[in-house]
């Protein structure tokens, strides 16, 4: 039986070494498409209503199931970002030489790197306070130091699951 070059799990494509090329490439793809259908009736939307769009129509995508990407190279997160930023000023009608950083800042939005960083602690910080499914719960092993005065509350350390 041959092996699959990529495999399609829960609308996410896996290719065979995990880079997620395959599945960057399609969510880009898909993404420029929206945020141009969205940009050609732009000039009828208010400011809010043009970032409830974007936020539904393409956030909402560029965030799920982001975190098999934290810790990729920030080359491979760049098309994201760019999608990211090219949705900022179509919210803020700016033209593309329009610095991004502040936009980004006003509307607030994280950059992409900062988001997928933000998903996976929301994640731990519900493991640890047991708001988190049991499966997912499990995995993380919280450790406690002692010091010479005895236990305490803080710093608690994770151990990664093998």
């Amino acid at each position: 039986m041959d092996m699959a070059e990529k495999a399609k799990n829960l609308g996410v494509i896996f290719d065979s070494d995990f880079s997620m090329q395959h599945q960057l490439s399609s969510l880009c793809k898909s993404l420029h498409f929206q945020l141009r259908k969205i940009g050609s009736i732009r000039e009828n939307l208010t400011e809010k209503v043009a970032k409830t769009l974007v936020t539904s129509l393409i956030l909402s995508k560029l965030d799920y199931c982001n975190s098999p990407l934290a810790g990729c190279p920030q080359n491979k997160l760049q098309k994201r970002q760019s999608i990211m930023n090219n949705s900022a000023r179509l919210v803020c009608r700016k033209p593309k030489t329009t610095h991004v950083t502040q936009l980004l800042r006003s509307l607030p939005w994280l950059p992409v790197k900062q988001r997928i960083d933000y998903k996976i602690a929301v994640v731990c910080f519900k493991c640890i306070h047991k708001q988190a499914p049991s499966y997912l719960s499990d995995l993380l092993e919280i450790h406690n130091h002692e010091s010479v005065l005895g236990p305490q509350k803080t710093p608690t350390f994770l151990k990664l699951p093998e």
